[in-house]
């Protein structure tokens, strides 16, 4: 990996190429091979553990890493940029997650789950508010958690009213989601007139 920290591959002969000079002198210096001894194991151990320690460091540099759920140390790779960090465009930003936590405060109250969402993530900030979301699909958005028969048995039961869905211009959708989540709120529940867009839509489950 010459271009993950170029410095660090020639700090590391350099100190390698010294421990062997030390070396050498000790063992040339008989009567002094002690101090000897204890420089070249430090500088030998310095050139040992310096490379890895510098890749262990690097999670934490936001130069290599690309995926927050994943931090990996070594230089930026492709294959790290995973699915999960394409969907973090899928949050809704601040504002209009504020504004449908205050309507779903407001008219889901007593409800067992406060409102239906496919992705694990977006419930975060409902949370943190003192909603009840449901993720659906889970941490991928792809694990088929809730069944339609669930959702339909919650709705009927009076536990969920609402549901989320995300909207045609919807960002960060690089792999499908559980795919009878949608077509099933869709087919069961009416849009709410104020959170429909082409973003994400709120749908009323009766």
């Amino acid at each position: 990996f010459a271009s993950f920290y170029p410095w660090l591959i020639y700090t590391a002969a350099v100190l390698a190429a010294a421990a062997a000079v030390v070396a050498a002198v000790a063992v040339r210096r008989v009567g002094s091979s002690r101090p000897l001894a204890l420089t070249t194991a430090g500088v030998a151990a310095v050139a040992m553990l310096l490379p890895p320690a510098v890749w262990s460091v690097s999670v934490a540099d936001n130069l290599g890493v690309v995926d927050a759920h994943r931090p990996a140390g070594g230089p930026t790779s492709l294959e790290i940029a995973s699915v999960l960090s394409g969907r973090m465009l899928r949050v809704l930003p601040t504002a209009d997650m504020n504004r449908l936590i205050s309507y779903l405060r407001d008219h889901a109250k007593g409800d067992r789950f406060t409102v239906a969402v496919p992705w694990a993530p977006q419930s975060g900030p409902m949370i943190l508010a003192g909603l009840t979301p449901l993720p659906v699909g889970g941490f991928t958005a792809q694990t088929p958690n809730i069944t339609p028969e669930r959702l339909t048995d919650l709705v009927a039961r009076g536990d969920l009213h609402y549901a989320l869905v995300d909207g045609p211009a919807a960002k960060g959708m690089v792999t499908p989601d559980y795919p009878s989540y949608a077509p099933w709120v869709r087919g069961h529940c009416t849009a709410v007139d104020e959170f429909t867009n082409t973003v994400y839509i709120l749908y009323r489950c009766e």
